[in-house]
């Protein structure tokens, strides 16, 4: 990958200026961190805009190998936690318990964010698999899932007007942060998340064959898939349930990755993160160059959503190309 010996250092300096543009007029905290005797500044420095920094790399990288697996299992160069519903299954599923059943949140969001994206995920596996988990009936099913999700939440949402502030801004996937808990969460989500992608790197490289020719290779093709997916949607759950609803990250990370050259599977589910972590740091690091010029007014969500609607709509017409016709019965090219 000799193009990134150039794009992604430049990609990286060119987030960190921005975040340094945003951080420009805050004074550094001192180090051990304590509120009692910092200013106003340095707590919005040490305790918002830093681990926001933090954050946006983290989840940015979850949401990368979230989308590389999926693509990986699925056989789907468009396959990712939004255009499966996986993310607005998450969404709905904390919406309604935010509302009708506060109290399932005192364990934490990330049981509700898991339930719903689960939910979603078996809705949209199902439906594929009475068509060998085509791309574009996995990418229609998928779309059509989230998009009754996501229209249920918005008029749950505007239904309960003492709710509607916070969880509008929910929703968009804002990134703002009021402590480091977000960043430790998240951190760890990745950390396993990660060594467990590494242990499913080979089955999933025998999986490229196609069904039958992994299964002729003594490869259990459905355990597979479902620990492959169970693992993609804990990732987009982990972020969903922290940060809310980050669109299209996982699908342009995997399709920067692929354009920039890492055409095996552990290439393709080692540079997806790093490339996920860097979109959504320049997209984090666009708003908060808006904020200073204005005040800040759309979550960081809404800009991936931008830049991957149009990249979607680029990539299905190549989706023939990608996936041969019988390649999922081991038929066609690996």
């Amino acid at each position: 990958m000799s193009p990134t010996r150039t794009l992604l250092p430049l990609a990286a300096l060119v987030a960190l200026a921005f975040w340094m543009m945003a951080a420009r007029n805050l004074p550094w905290p001192g180090w051990p961190m304590d509120p009692a005797v910092m200013s106003l500044d340095q707590i919005r420095m040490g305790y918002g805009l830093m681990p926001r920094g933090v954050i946006a790399w983290l989840a940015g990288a979850a949401l990368g190998l979230s989308g590389a697996i999926l693509q990986v299992v699925l056989r789907n160069p468009v396959a990712d936690p939004t255009t499966l519903g996986i993310s607005s299954g998450a969404q709905l599923a904390l919406v309604l318990a935010t509302i009708f059943a506060p109290g399932l949140l005192e364990g934490g969001r990330w049981p509700i964010a898991m339930t719903g994206g689960l939910a979603a995920a078996a809705i949209v596996l199902a439906i594929g698999a009475a068509r060998a988990f085509a791309p574009v009936t996995m990418v229609i099913a998928g779309m059509l899932v989230g998009l009754t999700a996501s229209a249920v939440a918005t008029a749950v949402t505007l239904a309960q007007g003492q709710y509607l502030l916070s969880l509008v801004i929910w929703n968009g996937g804002s990134l703002v942060q009021q402590d480091w808990s977000g960043v430790c969460n998240l951190a760890l989500v990745l950390t396993l998340a990660g060594l467990a992608a590494a242990g499913l790197a080979r089955p999933l490289r025998v999986l490229s064959l196609g069904a039958e020719g992994a299964a002729g290779l003594g490869l259990n093709v459905a355990a597979m898939r479902l620990a492959a997916v169970v693992l993609a949607v804990w990732i987009a759950a982990s972020v969903a349930a922290e940060l809310g609803l980050i669109a299209f990250v996982g699908l342009a990370a995997p399709a920067l990755a692929r354009s920039l050259g890492a055409r095996s599977i552990p290439a393709l589910l080692v540079w997806s993160p790093v490339l996920g972590a860097l979109i959504l740091s320049l997209c984090d690091g666009l708003v908060l160059a808006v904020a200073g010029l204005g005040g800040e007014t759309f979550p960081t969500g809404a800009l991936t959503g931008l830049v991957g609607g149009p990249l979607l709509i680029w990539l299905l017409p190549r989706l023939r190309g990608w996936t041969p016709p019988g390649a999922e019965r081991g038929e066609g090219p690996a």
